[in-house]
């Protein structure tokens, strides 16, 4: 199969506690319907540095070597859905390639801001 495009733009990523932020990736990827990606309207603000989103691993089959790549999920619902077995496509070796979900996921972290205190 043709390599995805790598072009890169403005994804929404609808955080744990319902705010949605955008993020940039590659919207081949992203738009995917397992992974719950639509272009951002770009009113959304930035997703905040150090924050990290919530991923699922996925792997191929067939190939050897087995390769396994990271992917960040975009939605609460499809992070849920996301279960061993469900399938999307990625680039590898200048072709697009289907991976499978391996169950591994990691939720999001989201850690407090830090605010100066300024004595006047």
């Amino acid at each position: 199969m043709p390599a995805l495009s790598l072009h890169r733009e403005a994804i929404q990523y609808i955080a744990g506690d319902s705010v949605t932020y955008q993020i940039t990736a590659q919207s081949a990827v992203a738009t995917q319907t397992a992974l719950g990606g639509v272009v951002a309207v770009g009113t959304e603000p930035t997703y905040p540095f150090g924050w990290r989103t919530r991923r699922a691993v996925f792997r191929t089959q067939g190939l050897t070597p087995n390769v396994s790549r990271e992917v960040e999920i975009y939605t609460p619902a499809a992070y849920a859905a996301v279960v061993r077995g469900v399938t999307i496509n990625l680039n590898h070796l200048g072709n697009s390639v289907a991976f499978v979900a391996t169950g591994h996921k990691t939720e999001e972290i989201q850690r407090e801001r830090r605010v100066t205190l300024q004595i006047t």
